[in-house]
């Protein structure tokens, strides 16, 4: 196996591992560690904002945002094996069922729900994630 290969590979599990992770927190866990993240910056970018409604908006822009990196490695990883059309179809696929699963068991953990809006933004994390990977691949 190619050091490419291995390196974008090596990426997408540690960010699948990552994602397990941060979906297992419990209620409490996650809020303190989307707060603390939300005042570091708040305070490094000098914002003036209110903090309850800056630390909801970052929490769902987390979903996006973390399906959207997991689209992008899936995709770069899995372009060193095959042609772009059944990657794109191999990583909807998979992302649309890490997805669901991701909700589904943030529903089974203390103080965490499983929210339809939160699907929909790791869908469009998704989306853009590939999108992203598809314009970067004439590189591969």
């Amino acid at each position: 196996m190619t050091s490419k290969k291995l390196l974008r590979i090596s990426l997408l599990v540690a960010w699948l591992c990552l994602t397990v992770f941060l979906s297992l927190q419990g209620g409490d866990s996650s809020s303190r560690l989307s707060n603390w993240i939300a005042l570091r910056m708040v305070n490094f970018f000098g914002l003036s904002v209110r903090m309850d409604v800056f630390h909801a908006v970052l929490r769902e822009a987390a979903h996006f945002v973390m399906h959207l990196v997991l689209a992008g490695l899936m995709f770069r990883a899995l372009i060193l094996f095959t042609e772009t059309k059944k990657v794109l179809i191999a990583c909807l696929l998979i992302c649309f069922v890490i997805a669901l699963f991701d909700e589904v068991m943030q529903g089974q953990v203390s103080g965490r729900t499983c929210e339809m809006l939160d699907l929909v933004l790791n869908l469009l994390g998704v989306e853009t994630g590939l999108l992203v990977g598809v314009l970067m691949s004439s590189e591969t």
